[in-house]
Formats: structure tokens, sequence, C-alpha cells
């Protein structure tokens, strides 16, 4: 009996979910002793014209973030993600295990820098300074994803004061951030902060946090960490909030909402 392999495109609520591989019986599905690819190809055609129609009929996007990863509950979050079809970004760091940065790109999240130390006096000291730290981390990306990272989120934020304290009256983040387009970088602060990473320190605090700020039509970008477990297991409960209230999951990209803050220093 000649089977059909076929790609199949199944559309689910976090968007198109490709399935490894769809056998089909050719008694089953076709007279003839080939598979029809032209039916397939029609197949999938219609299945993405109706998530872009989804897309366009959301009341907003959603974008889950992960700062200072990976870490020990990394794995545990990437399959949350392939359980509900979800597409997040993912700014990493120096920690953590090579493998987990590229299930985070093989599996079709965006993976952008954030910094190699998170230690606010070096990164801050001055421009320079920091460009050298998160080009350690760009090293990283592009030597495990094959791809030049262009994502970036600055530590504590392109708002942050505590640079203040390092920079000597430079104004580091003003600098950095009119930088930033010139090196090949498109930044991102949040407009969601999920409090993960000082005020809330249980799950049900993080999925409050989140959802209480997802109260009305507009695009977000949620602020959470991947090496926090609490935050990690808030994770379905969000993606289930927002699924429930017509948003769409996705990806950051250099054409996405920047959430940019006020800049301050």
């Amino acid at each position: 009996m000649l089977t059909c392999l076929v790609s199949a495109l199944v559309a689910i609520n976090g968007g198109l979910f490709i399935a490894n591989r769809v056998e089909l019986s050719s008694q089953q599905t076709m007279s003839s002793e080939r598979c029809d690819i032209i039916n397939c190809e029609e197949f999938e055609r219609k299945l993405v014209e109706a998530e872009e129609a989804r897309k366009a009929a959301a009341r907003g996007f959603i974008y889950l973030t992960f700062d200072d990863g990976p870490g020990e509950f990394t794995a545990e979050l990437l399959d949350i993600l392939v359980e509900n079809s979800i597409k997040a970004t993912f700014f990493v760091t120096m920690r953590g295990d090579d493998a987990l940065i590229t299930r985070m790109f093989n599996e079709g999240h965006a993976v952008g820098v954030h910094t190699a130390s998170h230690r606010y006096d070096l990164v801050y000291k001055n421009a320079a300074a920091y460009w050298a730290d998160a080009g350690m981390v760009a090293e990283r990306i592009t030597r495990l994803t094959g791809e030049t990272p262009n994502l970036l989120r600055f530590p504590g934020g392109s708002s942050n004061t505590v640079s203040r304290k390092y920079d000597d009256g430079a104004k580091v983040m003003s600098i950095l951030t009119a930088e930033a387009g010139a090196l090949g970088y498109t930044y991102f602060d949040w407009n969601v902060d999920s409090k993960d990473a000082g005020g809330a320190r249980t799950t049900e605090e993080v999925v409050a946090n989140v959802t209480s700020a997802l109260n009305h039509d507009g695009d977000f970008v949620v602020l959470q960490h991947d090496i926090k477990d609490y935050s990690v297991r808030a994770v379905a409960e969000i993606i289930e909030y927002g699924f429930s209230n017509g948003y769409y999951f996705d990806r950051l990209s250099v054409n996405s909402f920047t959430a940019h803050h006020r800049v301050n220093n």
C-alpha cells in the first residue's frame, strides 16, 4: 500500500501549527497511486489565508517575552508553548544550556540579545561597555542558530535610572537607544509587567498582574523571566485568557510594536 506523506497545516488558536507529517493511506484518500500535490498545496493555502484573517480580526496582539535565560525552567516553558502552539520571544544571556537556545530557534521563537553579565555597574559604565557585553550574547546566538540577532532588550529597560549611578553623568541610556539602530538592533521595552522580578512571588500573582492589564484593544508586550518557576507556570493560564478574549499571540520582529519607554537618562 502506497502511503502519501503530506505536510499538514493545522489551524489552532495560537497560530498555525505545522504537524510533522501525516500519513494518508492511498486506498482511503485517493484513487491514483500518487499524492495529489495540487490539492495539498490548495489545502495549505486556504489554512494560511484563514490564519491571516484571524490575525486581522484579533482585538490585538500579545507578545510574550522572557528575559535572563535560558535557565532551569526554560525547557518546561518551551513545552508549554509547544502544547499551545504559541510563538514567543526570548532575550537571552550567557547562562544556561546552549541546546535550549537552539531549541528556541528551531521551534520558531524569536531569540534576541539581553546581556552577558547583567551587572549594571559593568554594562552601564559607558556605551562601549554595554555593546561589548551584548556582543558576547550576539555571538552566542549566531553560533547556535546561524542567524545574526536583530532584537534587543536593555537590562532594566530603556527607562532605567540605575544607569545614572555608573555612567558618570554621560546619559548612557540616551546614547545606547540612539546607537541601537545603527548597530542593527531594534530594541524593545514592555507595556505589561508581570512583576515576577519584584513584587509577585506566586503563579497566581503573575497571572493577575498580566491579565488585569489585558483589558482593552491593542498590542501588548509582556515582560516575564523564564528563570522564575512560578512565572513559567503562569503562562498556560495567560494564554488561555488571551485566547478567550480575542487576542492573537505572536513573536516579536523588527516590525512589531516596540512598547518603548521614556528614556530617563
